[in-house]
């Protein structure tokens, strides 16, 4: 709640549900503009910082799994954002967070960090902060709030005894 309210945004934690990601908790600020997350809605994992967030801790094997599923699922959708996807798996690695600059709602951009893969429940968890663009300055969301989000994630780790997840190197995003 502490970082939706200085931020003037969300922050959510959902869990991979096919190609989706469903939101199970939302915190939020007062006016978060025109993107109101709740329990329950599902957003697709190939264009949200959330859901690359999620597949980033998923193993090599899953990961493909996961690629092919969307590929079949929705073509148009994995063409469109496939290099994203990859990146932001990539930067989940490099930095513990991705961003999204609009690719899911053009009026809302995000950053993303994974949680963890729980043995007990079979689910892997993701966090996220979505803020209305317009309250961002250049460079805000890689520089302030990235790193913010990052540190909740190893904070809520930390609360539910949960190892910081481990993201293995994918062959896919070497032929990039």
């Amino acid at each position: 709640q502490d970082l939706a309210a200085s931020v003037r945004g969300t922050v959510s934690i959902g869990l991979l549900d096919g190609t989706a990601t469903i939101y199970v908790e939302t915190a939020r600020s007062g006016d978060v503009g025109p993107h109101y997350p709740d329990i329950g809605l599902p957003i697709p994992v190939v264009a949200t910082a959330m859901g690359r967030a999620a597949a980033a801790i998923l193993p090599a094997a899953q990961s493909a799994l996961l690629e092919q599923r969307i590929k079949k699922d929705n073509p148009d959708l994995w063409s469109l954002h496939r290099d994203n996807y990859r990146a932001g798996i990539r930067h989940c690695a490099e930095r513990g967070f991705c961003t999204c600059f609009g690719e899911y709602m053009t009026s809302i951009h995000a950053v993303g960090a994974p949680l963890f893969h729980s043995r007990t429940l079979k689910q892997t968890f993701s966090i996220n902060c979505g803020i209305p663009a317009y309250r961002l300055q250049p460079g805000q969301l890689e520089s302030e709030i990235g790193p913010r989000i990052a540190a909740l994630a190893a904070s809520i780790r930390s609360l539910v005894n949960e190892a910081e997840p481990v993201i293995e190197p994918r062959e896919e995003e070497a032929a990039m």
